[in-house]
């Protein structure tokens, strides 16, 4: 009875809702909310329009369909000959308006993105990196807080001076309280050995094969095609637009992937399941892919 009634207390108290608030849209959409997009949405944790508090169905669709939410991304037209428009440039609005992926999520989403399957798929995924190459294990988290501190804030931060409209002038950065020197060296050398053995366990029990999709397209193909165009074209800037899309939501900067696309020319390299590959592991390495906006 005590325990119930100190939970109920607590669950009452005024600043659960701007906290859960935070530490949600900390999650979902951006590292640096707003007051206004905190406040918008504990106003809703409080009352969902029907007098429940925490309903938590409610308070998540007012985290993501919010205006702040909404408009971070922005999209400029490319237009041609005749003022007809050709593709769309996609514009970000800074640090203040993302967040980092955490590497665990990364690495899944890595995963999904090129149709990794169970080599037994009634058997599932097994998923083998150690601490060491993501700095998180799933389900291993170290504390009740999570992998990280929601409000870490990384060395320079200090120096930035961000808009009025974030809480108490500190810029913070959660994720990369887990993004150390070791952790960037060691998550590129996992892609790399996945990109290239196909596979991301030593053993066949359980284990994530790549390229080998039951259904759906063949391995790699679309990215083989593309690399094919761009070594008879002597250019990949296709190829990586393509990997822009699926891996940066178009936020790849024009210097990374000219700098990849040298790199793939002057390679020399003939085999273009190979140079599909590299492509794939150089848009990884940029910062671009661990940012979600």
């Amino acid at each position: 009875e005590e325990i119930n009634q100190a939970i109920d207390t607590i669950y009452e108290h005024p600043n659960v809702g701007p906290y859960i608030s935070r530490i949600l849209i900390q999650r979902f959409v951006k590292a640096n909310p707003s007051t206004t997009y905190v406040s918008d949405v504990a106003n809703v944790f409080n009352d969902n329009g029907s007098g429940d508090r925490g309903d938590l169905l409610a308070v998540i669709r007012t985290i993501l369909l919010h205006n702040e939410a909404l408009r971070s991304q922005r999209y400029q037209r490319i237009r041609g000959a005749g003022r007809s428009i050709v593709g769309l440039r996609v514009r970000t609005r800074g640090t203040e308006h993302s967040k980092l992926v955490e590497p665990i999520l990364r690495y899944t989403q890595f995963i999904r993105q090129f149709n990794g399957e169970p080599i037994d798929l009634a058997k599932g995924f097994r998923i083998r990196p150690t601490n060491l190459d993501l700095n998180q294990l799933p389900y291993q988290a170290p504390s009740v807080f999570n992998y990280f501190r929601p409000e870490y804030q990384p060395p320079g931060y200090e120096d930035y001076t961000p808009s009025r409209s974030i809480p108490n002038g500190d810029l913070l950065s959660p994720e990369a309280q887990v993004y150390t020197p070791v952790l960037a060296n060691r998550f590129q050398n996992l892609l790399y050995r996945h990109m290239h053995n196909n596979y991301s366990s030593t053993n066949s029990y359980n284990s994530v094969t790549f390229y080998t999709p039951t259904t759906g397209p063949g391995p790699l193909e679309t990215e083989v095609a593309l690399a094919t165009t761009g070594l008879a074209a002597g250019n990949f800037s296709e190829l990586l637009e393509h990997l822009d899309m699926v891996m940066c939501h178009g936020s790849l900067s024009e210097d990374c992937k000219t700098v990849i696309n040298d790199a793939l020319v002057t390679s020399g390299n003939t085999n273009t399941s190979e140079l599909a590959r590299l492509a794939i592991f150089g848009v990884c390495g940029a910062p671009e892919s661990a940012i979600d906006e």
